[in-house]
């Protein structure tokens, strides 16, 4: 009698509580039971975002795990746009290289990412121009059809100016070999990245050496593992940018003085002028070691095909920048599209950073400095007279 009891009263709490269960359940979904498979798939996708997510976050902290520079591609708007469709237009061909299913997985996480990174201002409204603010990396599919281009130039010769112009002219991101340059992340989006997936890569002579017939990759390790990563060892490729070589030391001068890239210096002290003696001899240096050891064996070897010159000079007139610009699609194997040409210098004046407008000159602070001139006109006088730049400072007579 006893176990009956039990039993019918177990049997009642069941139903009651079934009852109860199915009560709730009508009160907060309504009875619809489609809505606990939509719920259900939601939570399934969710938790599919925050697993992809939490990848490509790993990944980043791998390879940057010594970089202080905040990572310039968000992992949630990569996986956002994940299904977008690259606009660079690149001919596909059977690759060559042997290790790609491997390289394949070490770039599975980067999906390809279109976006304006740079705010459109009111005085900019032309908006022919606006549809070539959108920008891609390159489809993971056609990165192996190239070899990777090193743009480089001497430190304060326009290498960002001429990056901002190159990811409008190509519609593709351009990276970097260095890490820590905090200052451009605003203009650049990519700019902590090195990889296949760009147009070119930015680079200044000090930080490479011969390697035979390339340059590659001398100091730091972590730019060295950075482009590994991204898959690049060496380059054979490359676009110089030439610019008067006592107006690219005044520039770098500026910045390495003010400590950004669109500093300037004012005011000439006593201070000032020692400073730029002792920055503009190392410069100097620089330039005439990475010339004769680097650059000219590279121009030697690679011009025309896979060495193009542009000088900065060119490029500031507005009668000849047009034209000096031009072949950098065709060099990089971009189609050639016309109308990006002009915004790309319209465009290239909205991003703050890279744009100095000097009140001084480099005779400000060398003023009759007749040993400093002389010295300086002995280092550059080599790269000067293959662009057919004139000695700064005849006055002197140093030769």
């Amino acid at each position: 009698m006893a176990i009956a009891f039990v039993v019918v009263i177990a049997l009642i709490c069941f139903v009651g509580l079934h009852l109860l269960d199915r009560q709730v359940w009508h009160i907060f979904y309504d009875g619809d039971k489609t809505d606990l498979k939509l719920t259900a798939s939601l939570v399934s996708d969710s938790n599919k975002i925050v697993q992809e997510e939490e990848t490509v976050k790993k990944e980043d902290s791998n390879i940057y795990q010594n970089n202080k520079s905040p990572t310039l591609e968000p992992s949630s708007l990569r996986l956002a746009s994940s299904t977008l469709s690259p606009v660079v237009l690149i001919n596909s061909s059977t690759p060559t290289t042997t290790n790609k299913n491997n390289d394949k997985e070490i770039i599975s996480n980067i999906s390809t990412t279109t976006t304006s990174h740079r705010e459109v201002t009111e005085s900019n409204k032309n908006k022919k121009c606006q549809v070539y603010e959108n920008k891609t990396l390159i489809d993971p599919e056609n990165m192996y059809d190239r070899n990777i281009t090193l743009l480089v130039s001497f430190p304060g010769s326009g290498n960002t100016w001429t990056r901002v112009l190159i990811e409008t002219i190509t519609g593709a991101y351009t990276g970097s070999v260095y890490l820590n340059d905090n200052d451009l992340s605003h203009i650049f989006y990519t700019e902590v990245r090195c990889g296949l997936r760009m147009a070119a890569i930015k680079g200044h002579p000090t930080n490479f050496d011969r390697c035979g017939d390339y340059l590659c990759l001398a100091r730091g390790k972590y730019e060295v593992r950075k482009c590994r990563k991204g898959m690049i060892y060496n380059w054979k490729r490359f676009i110089f940018i030439a610019r008067d070589p006592m107006k690219s030391i005044f520039s770098e001068y500026q910045r390495l003085s003010s400590g950004k890239h669109d500093g300037l210096v004012e005011v000439v002290t006593d201070s000032k002028i020692k400073n730029f003696i002792n920055w503009a001899n190392v410069l100097a240096d620089d330039i005439q070691h990475d010339w004769e050891e680097k650059i000219y064996p590279m121009k030697q070897l690679h011009d025309p095909i896979d060495f193009l010159t542009i000088k900065y000079e060119n490029l500031l007139d507005k009668n000849k920048r047009e034209d000096e610009i031009r072949p950098v699609a065709k060099f990089l194997k971009f189609p050639y599209e016309p109308d990006r040409i002009p915004c790309a210098f319209e465009l290239s004046e909205k991003p703050s950073g890279i744009h100095r407008k000097s009140t001084l000159t480099y005779h400000s602070l060398i003023g009759e400095n007749h040993t400093l001139a002389c010295q300086l006109w002995s280092k550059i006088k080599s790269f000067s007279g293959n662009f057919s730049y004139p000695n700064p400072f005849k006055k002197f007579k140093c030769d």
